[in-house]
């Protein structure tokens, strides 16, 4: 396929000014992904966005096996925390030393927020699109045309 490039367009990007905001952006972006998956075309989607999903089911799955006293779901689920907190916290220390350090502190709860609220947004969009695939429901879109 071809694009077509231009100096003539230009883009803008508004961060979010809040947790909240940021969350509700990443929210649907997952649902988005799984739309993509279900109704769209599932090969514009590459497996990194499929790695938040990967990792919220993961500790949801974990997170179930503990509660009923698995032993190996309360492995599972300390390994996987124990490594996102630690990758979060270096690559805050890394980003800190670049941007400057005052940003170390918040940057985990960032990535926290971005991280859990795409997976979740790929739960949603995963039982909502798949579903309408499933039981060919239509979508809003298609009700209004």
């Amino acid at each position: 396929s071809k694009a077509f490039q231009t100096p003539k367009i230009r883009c803008f990007y508004f961060a979010r000014d809040s947790l909240r905001k940021v969350w509700k952006q990443n929210f649907n972006t997952g649902a988005g992904i799984m739309q993509t998956i279900f109704l769209v075309n599932p090969r514009a989607i590459s497996l990194r966005h499929l790695v938040p999903f990967c990792f919220v089911a993961g500790l949801i799955s974990s997170l179930i096996a503990a509660v009923v006293y698995n032993p190996a779901g309360r492995f599972f689920l300390a390994a996987i925390l124990a490594a996102y907190v630690s990758a979060s916290i270096c690559s805050s220390i890394v980003l800190g030393c670049r941007r400057g350090g005052r940003y170390i502190p918040v940057m985990p709860i960032i990535f926290g927020t971005i991280h859990f609220s795409y997976g979740f947004g790929s739960i949603w969009g995963l039982l909502k699109f798949g579903a309408m695939r499933r039981f060919n429901w239509p979508s809003r879109k298609a009700k209004r045309g």
